[in-house]
This record gives C-alpha cells, sequence and structure tokens, in this order.
C-alpha cells in the first residue's frame, strides 16, 4: 500500500511521524491476520507540496517499482489522475477528487469529500427516514440564486422521492440588505402557505437567517428544515 502525504515542514507546519502512526496501523491489522490473510506493507512518500512533480514522480515510483495494489493519502490537485486514471491503480484521497476527474477513471477513486449529489440525495433520505419527510407530503423549497444549481437538484430528489414540490423560491439577494430581505421573505412567506406547503425546506445554507426572519415577521406554523451545512438539523 502505497502512503502518500504532503511534507507540511517546507510550509512550516510539522505533522509530526507520519510513517510511525501509519505504521502502527498496519501493525495492527497484520496481527490480526492482515486483510483477508494478507499483511499490510507500505511504502512512504512526502512529495513537496508546491511540486506538482514530486507527486508525480511519487506516482510513478509506487506504481511501477514497488507495484502497490493502492494508494491512500492526501494527493493534491488532479494528482490522483495518475493512480486511478493513468495506471489503473486504486485511490483514497482525503483531498477532493471531481466527479469529471473521475469519469475516466478505470478503477476506484475515492475521496472523503463526498459528491454533491449523492449528498443531497443522502440528506434527503435521513430526512425520511426520520419521518421528517413523507411520501406525498406538500414541499415548500427556497434557496438562493448563489446556490441554484443545488436548489434544482434538491426539488429533482424531492420529486423522485415522491413529495409535492408546491413552491419554489429563490432568495436574490446576498442578506446584506436586510429592508429588501424582510420584504422578499414576507412574499415567501405568503406563496407558501397559499401553496398548502406542510414543511419548508432550505436547499442552501445561508437562507437559514432569510427564512428566520420571514417566520419572524409572518403568523407562520411550518416545520423548517436545513439539511445543507454540517448536519441534518
Amino acid at each position: 500500500i502505497g502512503i502518500v502525504f504532503p511534507d507540511t515542514a517546507v510550509i512550516g507546519r510539522d505533522p509530526g511521524d507520519l510513517e510511525a502512526k501509519f505504521q502502527v496501523i498496519a501493525d495492527q491489522i497484520n496481527e490480526d491476520d492482515g486483510i483477508n490473510g494478507r499483511a499490510l506493507e507500505l511504502y512512504f512518500h512526502l512529495p513537496n507540496p508546491l511540486d506538482d512533480t514530486a507527486f508525480e514522480a511519487a506516482c510513478i515510483d509506487l506504481v511501477e517499482d514497488q507495484q502497490v495494489f493502492a494508494v491512500i493519502g492526501l494527493v493534491v490537485r488532479t494528482n490522483a489522475d495518475c493512480y486511478a486514471g493513468l495506471n489503473d491503480t486504486p485511490i483514497i484521497s482525503t483531498f477532493s477528487i471531481t466527479p469529471e476527474q473521475m469519469e475516466d477513471y478505470t478503477t476506484a477513486g475515492i475521496t472523503i469529500v463526498a459528491h454533491p449529489q449523492r449528498l443531497i440525495d443522502a440528506r434527503l433520505q435521513a430526512l425520511i427516514d426520520g419521518g421528517v419527510l413523507v411520501e406525498g407530503m406538500k414541499a415548500a423549497a427556497v434557496g438562493g440564486v448563489e446556490g441554484e444549481a443545488a436548489h434544482d437538484s434538491y426539488i429533482a430528489a424531492l420529486d423522485a422521492a415522491g413529495l409535492d414540490v408546491v413552491a419554489d423560491t429563490l432568495v436574490q439577494g446576498d442578506g446584506q440588505d436586510l429592508v429588501a430581505l424582510t420584504n422578499e421573505m414576507q412574499t415567501f412567506t405568503e406563496v407558501w402557505q397559499s401553496s398548502g406547503a406542510e414543511v419548508v425546506l432550505a436547499t442552501w445554507p445561508l437562507t437559514a437567517q432569510a427564512i428566520l426572519i420571514g417566520y419572524n415577521n409572518a403568523d407562520i406554523d411550518l416545520p423548517f428544515v436545513l439539511p445543507e451545512g454540517p448536519g441534518v438539523n
């Protein structure tokens, strides 16, 4: 297994002995008979994070010389492509790998930064599993123009889950003009109520403040859910 992490010492940050930290994990796995009976053997590279050629050199060494099965680590920018796109070597990176990058991969490209659409599907499923959203429920969706793409994806996902999106509202401003925002939210709350919405779902984190302004200035009693952000609230 290849381990690749930037040598952050060159930018004044000392991560400690990364090799020793990973070896502790590998030793514990090996003491438990490894993975499917195979012991882990680690090969380390700590490339200069400011030098793309150092990451490419690490890739060549790991896949050609060491012939590793897979690589794990913080592989910055598009350097993950060298593994899963060019050399058929699975890559598990704690740096983001875009869906566009993965389209050309011949093997697994894994990142802890989730695909935006999969996040939307997972968040809605959590709300459904928790009984907050149910099939047939009338929902009002509210987002911001800066997050319109995600807003449209939420509406499509709500439709696919069997909810009835009865109001589609987008906050136009940036929230700095509170008078304009208050007037806009007054209009929105009237739309939500007249449409028969049973729940208001925010598709953009920054709309939370706007919605609270709308709720505070109107006689409205609807559940408000904000699936965007650190979790499903």
